[in-house]
């Protein structure tokens, strides 16, 4: 609404940029066009000092009665006519430089006026477009916001995809484990019934050597269980019976010796079908996992262009401002824009404040998928589900990457900046992008390895500054100090409210993300599931 308003004022207010007059020139001109007297000389001072004029002659006093002389009197008439022509020439030459002094001062002067007219028409004009450009980027804003509405209910869906991808594999996973556990007992009774086997041939083996040997009624007797011989009949019918009975045990044994292995067979067949469909669901699984981070980018995309716009739109805004408060109040229709300035710097700030709060709204959804909290992180709160080192395979390499394309000399710290990143929960390109911003990467630091101006307030940069005596001990510091500041830095939802409070400069939070994304360009894709 706020926003409908102001762009319905701008078309009033900013329709066409009109050229302007001072009123006082106004004025001035109608008056020197209505009379044709010149300027007294003495109202304004020439840049260089004409000649002293003669002085204007008086009123000729009465003549003396001529006195006798012997000189003839047109003498003296002759001269006193001379006097008063010399007098008269004299008057009109400084009448005239007076003129001519004059009209080069009233050039002179509307020269001026001119040139000062037509260096405010310019100023305005800057103001104007200024105005006009934020006022644009305020609408752009709001076609941001919606290009990121739909990405949450996106975000959703995927993650509930995700999720069900990973309850097909809970189940495979029991029963494969059930499975191992069936082939470890079935394995176990197993080695008893080939043990009773191996005992019920060695009985049978024994029994026929010891029949077959055997010749007094004794162990006979003992053998069969009969009191004496008489009561066999005859040796050969014991061995048999003796034989069978040892034989009806190995094939009892045998039976259960082939299925205890049936059953360890089909266990293991199982198991093969569950792994080939474990590989199936890790498929799917994977496909679910890609999705989500498609989506995330995408969010993260539209996130960033609110960052940056925001942050271009707050800078447009000041410059207007600044530029519409140096015009002079002379030039005609100055105190509306004036007015109108301080109208739309203030309704440019709320549809920044809502743009960003969006923005920061985004961010917070995607790090609570994982149940991520306090962390200092825009867009990226997945990957802190990841293992450490996965995490660090995946940044570390990728933030040296840029390094290298950016010639900073903190290129091969990527690992050391991805592992305190993930200890401290800061977002992983955020250490490199300040950097860059602040010191090209650690080429210019205010002190011993302070790539990121931390500390330097303007109040006193350089003593406020921190120092530090190699850049590990330095890049953990930083995150440290991100971490635990109580400046409100580590509780920014945005990166342009970071750039508030870490740089006086507002386009600040527009290059981080700038700078953010170019390293989200470098990330190697992995095979690597995030664990909820």
């Amino acid at each position: 609404m706020v926003l409908a308003v102001l762009l319905s004022a701008a078309l009033v207010l900013f329709g066409t940029p009109a050229t302007f007059a001072f009123a006082d020139e106004a004025e001035e001109s109608s008056a020197a066009s209505s009379s044709s007297e010149p300027a007294p000389a003495q109202e304004e001072a020439p840049s260089e000092a004409p000649e002293p004029a003669a002085p204007e002659p008086e009123a000729p006093a009465p003549a003396p009665a001529p006195a006798p002389s012997s000189e003839p009197s047109s003498t003296t008439n002759d001269d006193a006519s001379s006097q008063d022509t010399s007098d008269a020439s004299s008057a009109s030459e400084a009448t005239s430089s007076r003129n001519n002094l004059s009209t080069e001062t009233e050039d002179s002067q509307a020269a001026a006026r001119a040139k000062n007219v037509e260096e405010a028409q310019r100023a305005y004009d800057k103001a104007f477009d200024a105005a006009s450009e934020a006022l644009g980027q305020l609408g752009s804003m709001a076609e941001l916001q919606a290009n990121l509405a739909p990405s949450f209910d996106k975000l959703a869906l995927a993650w509930n995809e995700l999720e069900a991808a990973k309850g097909l594999r809970e189940p495979l996973d029991k029963e494969r484990k059930e499975c191992e556990e069936a082939i470890k007992g079935f394995q176990a009774e197993l080695k008893v019934a080939k043990e009773e086997r191996a005992e019920a041939l060695y009985g049978l083996l024994l029994v026929d050597k010891e029949l077959s040997q055997a010749g007094q009624d004794g162990i006979v007797a003992v053998l069969v269980g009969v009191s004496n011989a008489t009561e066999a009949e005859t040796s050969e019918y014991l061995l048999e019976r003796v034989a069978l009975a040892q034989a009806k045990a190995k094939e009892a044994a045998d039976a259960r010796v082939e299925k205890i292995e049936n059953n360890i067979a089909a266990k293991e067949k199982r198991i093969t079908e569950i792994e080939a469909e474990i590989k199936e669901v890790e498929k799917k699984k994977a496909e679910a996992q890609k999705a989500l981070e498609e989506v995330v980018d995408e969010g993260n995309i539209a996130a960033f262009e609110i960052e940056k716009l925001a942050s271009q739109a707050r800078q447009a805004s000041k410059e207007a401002v600044t530029s519409v408060e140096k015009l002079s109040d002379k030039i005609e229709g100055v105190k509306d824009l004036k007015e109108s300035a301080k109208d739309w710097d203030l309704a440019s700030n709320g549809v920044r404040a809502d743009a960003l709060a969006q923005a920061g709204l985004w961010y917070d959804t995607v790090d609570s998928l994982v149940g991520l909290e306090g962390a200092i992180s825009y867009g990226c709160g997945l990957d802190f589900a990841l293992e450490e080192k996965d995490f660090v395979a995946k940044w570390g390499p990728a933030i040296d990457a840029f390094f290298v394309s950016q010639g900073a000399p903190l290129q091969g710290y990527g690992n050391e900046m991805a592992r305190q990143a993930y200890v401290y929960k800061v977002d992983p390109r955020l250490c490199a992008a300040v950097s860059i911003v602040e010191s090209s990467g650690g080429r210019y630091c205010i002190k011993p390895h302070n790539a990121w101006g931390w500390g330097a307030a303007d109040s006193d940069p350089y003593n406020l500054a921190s120092g530090w005596g190699s850049w590990e001990e330095a890049i953990e510091a930083w995150h440290y100090g991100m971490a635990s500041s109580q400046t409100g830095l580590a509780t920014t939802p945005s990166l342009t409210a970071m750039g508030d409070i870490y740089c006086s400069t507002p386009i600040w939070g527009s290059k981080v993300a700038m700078l953010m994304e170019q390293i989200s360009g470098y990330v190697v894709p992995q095979q690597v599931v995030v664990q909820a």
